[in-house]
Protein backbone atom coordinates (compact mmCIF):
# COMPACT_ATOMS: atom_id res chain seq x y z
CA UNK A 1 0.00 0.00 0.00
CA UNK A 2 1.23 3.57 -1.04
CA UNK A 3 1.38 5.87 1.67
CA UNK A 4 0.14 9.66 1.02
CA UNK A 5 2.99 12.13 2.28
CA UNK A 6 1.59 14.16 4.91
CA UNK A 7 2.41 17.23 3.20
CA UNK A 8 0.07 16.55 0.58
CA UNK A 9 -2.53 16.09 2.54
CA UNK A 10 -2.51 19.49 4.66
CA UNK A 11 -1.95 21.04 0.90
CA UNK A 12 -5.44 19.58 -0.08
CA UNK A 13 -7.14 20.28 3.33
CA UNK A 14 -6.08 24.01 2.97
CA UNK A 15 -7.19 23.83 -0.64
CA UNK A 16 -10.56 22.99 0.98
CA UNK A 17 -10.82 25.44 3.34
CA UNK A 18 -9.84 28.29 1.33
CA UNK A 19 -12.45 27.23 -1.26
CA UNK A 20 -15.09 27.87 1.22
CA UNK A 21 -14.00 30.71 2.78
CA UNK A 22 -13.61 32.30 -1.12
CA UNK A 23 -17.34 31.35 -1.12
CA UNK A 24 -18.57 32.92 1.44
CA UNK A 25 -16.29 36.41 0.83
CA UNK A 26 -17.97 35.69 -2.61
CA UNK A 27 -21.74 35.99 -1.05
CA UNK A 28 -20.50 38.44 1.67
CA UNK A 29 -19.28 40.52 -1.46
CA UNK A 30 -22.79 40.00 -3.29
CA UNK A 31 -24.69 40.61 -0.17
CA UNK A 32 -22.97 44.39 -0.10
CA UNK A 33 -24.01 45.22 -3.32
CA UNK A 34 -27.38 43.96 -2.54
CA UNK A 35 -27.66 46.02 0.66
CA UNK A 36 -26.48 48.90 -1.80
CA UNK A 37 -28.91 48.80 -4.27
CA UNK A 38 -31.58 48.37 -1.76
CA UNK A 39 -30.69 51.40 -0.05
CA UNK A 40 -30.27 53.16 -3.18
CA UNK A 41 -33.99 52.07 -4.01
CA UNK A 42 -34.99 52.81 -0.26
CA UNK A 43 -33.59 56.44 -1.27
CA UNK A 44 -36.01 56.86 -4.18
CA UNK A 45 -38.76 59.73 -3.60
CA UNK A 46 -40.81 58.51 -6.05
CA UNK A 47 -43.20 62.11 -5.70
CA UNK A 48 -39.62 63.87 -6.71
CA UNK A 49 -37.82 61.69 -8.50
CA UNK A 50 -40.77 59.42 -10.31
CA UNK A 51 -41.96 56.81 -11.28
CA UNK A 52 -39.52 55.86 -13.71
CA UNK A 53 -36.51 56.19 -11.53
CA UNK A 54 -38.15 53.68 -9.12
CA UNK A 55 -38.94 51.34 -12.32
CA UNK A 56 -35.07 51.48 -12.63
CA UNK A 57 -33.50 51.15 -9.88
CA UNK A 58 -36.00 48.03 -9.63
CA UNK A 59 -34.02 47.01 -12.25
CA UNK A 60 -30.63 47.47 -10.32
CA UNK A 61 -32.13 45.69 -7.60
CA UNK A 62 -33.00 42.31 -9.45
CA UNK A 63 -29.91 41.95 -11.22
CA UNK A 64 -28.07 42.57 -7.80
CA UNK A 65 -30.68 39.68 -6.51
CA UNK A 66 -29.88 37.48 -9.27
CA UNK A 67 -26.02 38.14 -8.60
CA UNK A 68 -26.47 37.06 -4.75
CA UNK A 69 -28.35 33.81 -5.57
CA UNK A 70 -26.58 32.47 -7.71
CA UNK A 71 -23.54 33.11 -5.45
CA UNK A 72 -25.49 31.93 -2.49
CA UNK A 73 -26.89 29.19 -4.26
CA UNK A 74 -23.07 27.42 -3.44
CA UNK A 75 -22.62 28.02 0.15
CA UNK A 76 -24.32 25.77 2.74
CA UNK A 77 -25.98 28.87 4.32
CA UNK A 78 -29.84 27.78 2.71
CA UNK A 79 -30.86 31.41 1.24
CA UNK A 80 -32.88 30.64 -1.03
CA UNK A 81 -35.98 31.15 0.40
CA UNK A 82 -35.75 34.58 1.67
CA UNK A 83 -33.72 35.56 -1.62
CA UNK A 84 -36.56 34.17 -3.39
CA UNK A 85 -38.83 36.08 -1.55
CA UNK A 86 -36.79 39.42 -1.89
CA UNK A 87 -37.29 38.93 -5.94
CA UNK A 88 -40.74 38.40 -5.68
CA UNK A 89 -41.55 41.51 -3.83
CA UNK A 90 -39.04 43.73 -6.21
CA UNK A 91 -40.63 41.93 -9.39
CA UNK A 92 -44.14 42.28 -7.99
CA UNK A 93 -43.65 46.12 -7.47
CA UNK A 94 -41.67 46.30 -11.31
CA UNK A 95 -45.16 44.45 -12.54
CA UNK A 96 -47.40 47.25 -11.10
CA UNK A 97 -45.18 49.83 -12.42
CA UNK A 98 -45.47 48.96 -15.39
CA UNK A 99 -49.22 48.21 -15.40
CA UNK A 100 -49.90 51.89 -16.64
CA UNK A 101 -52.04 52.30 -13.35
CA UNK A 102 -52.66 55.84 -12.50
CA UNK A 103 -49.80 58.07 -11.04
CA UNK A 104 -51.33 58.40 -7.99
CA UNK A 105 -52.42 54.62 -7.30
CA UNK A 106 -49.08 53.43 -7.99
CA UNK A 107 -47.15 56.16 -5.51
CA UNK A 108 -49.53 54.35 -3.04
CA UNK A 109 -48.70 50.90 -4.22
CA UNK A 110 -45.10 51.52 -3.99
CA UNK A 111 -44.82 53.12 -0.66
CA UNK A 112 -46.30 49.66 0.84
CA UNK A 113 -44.33 47.62 -1.46
CA UNK A 114 -40.96 49.19 -0.42
CA UNK A 115 -41.97 48.57 3.25
CA UNK A 116 -42.14 44.85 2.02
CA UNK A 117 -39.13 45.25 0.15
CA UNK A 118 -37.29 46.24 2.81
CA UNK A 119 -38.91 43.84 5.39
CA UNK A 120 -38.06 40.92 2.85
CA UNK A 121 -34.69 42.31 2.58
CA UNK A 122 -33.99 42.63 6.48
CA UNK A 123 -34.58 38.80 6.77
CA UNK A 124 -32.30 38.07 4.40
CA UNK A 125 -29.53 40.37 5.60
CA UNK A 126 -30.19 38.61 9.10
CA UNK A 127 -29.80 35.28 7.47
CA UNK A 128 -26.91 36.21 5.64
CA UNK A 129 -25.05 37.62 9.10
CA UNK A 130 -23.43 33.96 9.49
CA UNK A 131 -22.20 33.29 6.26
CA UNK A 132 -20.40 36.67 6.68
CA UNK A 133 -19.07 36.89 9.83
Amino acid sequence: MRRIPAVLIVLVLAAAACSDDSEASNVCDFRDELRTSVQDLRDVNVREDGIQELDDQLTVVLADVDQFRDAAAESAAGLAPQVDTLRTSVQALQTELQSGAPAGELVVSAISALADISADWDALSAAAAAECE
